[in-house]
């Protein structure tokens, strides 16, 4: 990992908190750590799939989606937290015996990779309310609801999201996936 990617994993860590606490800055701390239990395998997901499959894969900051999500928290007071702070980029080349190799991402390399980040939120989640339920901890409340949230956004069908991409390449597991991430939402938001 470059100083590049490190920074910006950094920004986008401090962004996400900022923009989640947005009126309640009370709760910096425990969005921090939930941000970090919650943003970052989800990244690291993709990231290491993408590297499996033999592509250069890096986190990149986008800067427009840095400006549309702070716009949309301002204007809405609040009210709709928009985040698309950045994106593990993969690079369609590989190196094959010390060689670089230009090659296409394929519809199923690129479903693939983009599953792995909803999948670890959809399993963080589910641990996450398991260990809610006895404990009553609203830590892990947060945590369910954190997550939830950034399987259903992030499957939504749109592009640049994961959803589009799964989507392409296979209707029925795009729908379980965010059918599946719907109800943990739900869930997550009225269990006590």
């Amino acid at each position: 990992m470059n100083r590049r990617e490190i920074f910006d994993i950094f920004v986008a860590i401090l962004l996400i908190t900022i923009i989640l606490t947005y009126n309640r800055f009370d709760l910096f701390l425990i969005y921090l750590i939930t941000v970090l239990i919650s943003f970052l395998p989800h990244e690291f997901a993709h990231r290491y799939l993408a590297r499996k499959l033999g592509y250069i894969a890096v986190f990149q900051l986008w800067p427009q989606g840095i400006l549309m999500s702070f716009l949309t928290l301002l204007a809405t007071f609040g009210a709709v937290k928009f985040i698309a702070l950045g994106a593990v980029v993969v690079y369609p080349i590989t190196f094959k015996g010390g060689i670089l190799v230009g090659k296409r991402v394929s519809v199923r390399d690129n479903a693939l990779i983009s599953m792995a980040g909803p999948l670890i939120n959809i399993f963080i989640c589910i641990v996450s309310i398991i260990l809610f339920l006895p404990s009553k901890l609203n830590f892990f409340l947060y945590l369910s609801q954190v997550n939830a949230w950034l399987s259903v956004f992030n499957l939504m069908p749109l592009f640049p999201l994961d959803g589009s991409k799964i989507f392409v390449y296979d209707f029925k597991k795009w729908f379980l996936m965010f059918a599946f991430s719907f109800l943990l939402l739900f869930f997550s938001t009225y269990i006590r």
